[in-house]
């Protein structure tokens, strides 16, 4: 296993302004005209001119940075490169694994060449979704998304990438799972932890707090599963329950999660404990395919039959 040289303390979360890439495969396609089957830009790893290809599209992006003095962030060309996208393109299982590899030793080598002390470059293994980004199609529970990515995952792991970002990631399940990972953490540390000889789950501020997370994350479970249902059998939105889903979701993924970081303590905020992480996962889903406004504008609409503006 190759070592990581930022996992446990990303520039980027200082007060250093960074740069990344503005859209790999978009620019690719629409831009240099280069086919990219199944969008799949890992899959330009595999012959020399598809390495210089890469080469030069980050190249152009590391000069902006070095010449004003800024970080980078590098997104490998991971996107697509999980199982079901790999199939589509004849990879068995031990390619993939490989060509996950290969993509992030490039990276390694554009950093080789173009760190600075002004300008560290951080690399970042890049997930995509199992279906397409903006229609899943199939919506996988969170307990499955978790064991899909986990195995794409593992191989960046050993890579030495210094973080993982996932992108286009649009189910409202997964904004769940993180929920779910935060309380199911919190809960084990609360029967775990002591304080004045005892367990801190026997206090009922403690208590109380764990009560309102299930509650809230199977309330917004099942209005996940409504709008799920309804969309599978063909029922009609009339009260905009695709909307209220991804909005109860999202807002009960940022709650859930700063509610985990206040049961740990001043352990919630160091980067020992993955709750932290959680909470600064769980407010994309606030912001991305369509803000919690947005959201609360749609569901307004739906019900008052209005243009409220």
């Amino acid at each position: 296993m190759i070592m990581s040289k930022y996992r446990t303390g990303l520039p980027q979360m200082g007060n250093k302004l960074f740069l990344t890439d503005g859209g790999l495969e978009t620019t690719l396609i629409f831009h240099q005209g280069i086919e990219l089957p199944c969008f799949a830009a890992f899959d330009l790893i595999r012959t020399a001119d598809g390495k210089k290809t890469l080469r030069d599209y980050y190249g152009r992006y590391l000069a902006i940075a070095k010449a004003r003095h800024m970080g980078f962030i590098l997104e490998a060309p991971t996107w697509r490169a999980n199982r079901d996208w790999a199939e589509k393109l004849g990879y068995s299982r031990d390619a993939l694994a490989a060509v996950n590899h290969e993509c992030i030793e490039l990276m390694h080598e554009l950093r080789r060449s173009h760190e600075t002390p002004a300008t560290p470059i951080v690399i970042s293994g890049n997930l995509g979704p199992r279906g397409d980004g903006y229609d899943p199609g199939q919506v996988m529970a969170p307990e499955a998304a978790e064991a899909y990515h986990a195995e794409q995952i593992g191989w960046l792991a050993e890579t030495g990438v210094d973080m993982i970002s996932a992108f286009t990631i649009t189910n409202t399940p997964e904004a769940i799972g993180i929920a779910r990972a935060a309380y199911e953490y919190a809960l084990e540390y609360a029967k775990q932890r002591e304080q004045f000889g005892r367990p801190i789950i026997d206090n009922q501020a403690i208590a109380f707090a764990l009560a309102d997370m299930k509650m809230e994350i199977d309330a917004a479970r099942l209005l996940v599963w409504r709008a799920s249902w309804m969309g599978r059998t063909g029922k009609k939105f009339e009260n905009a329950e695709g909307s209220m889903s991804k909005l109860k979701a999202g807002e009960v993924a940022v709650w859930a999660t700063e509610r985990a970081m206040q049961i740990l303590g001043g352990n919630g905020y160091t980067r020992e404990f993955p709750v932290e992480r959680w909470h600064r996962d769980a407010k994309v889903y606030t912001i991305f395919e369509g803000t919690s406004e947005i959201q609360r504008l749609v569901v307004a609409r739906a019900i008052s039959g209005r243009q409220i503006r």
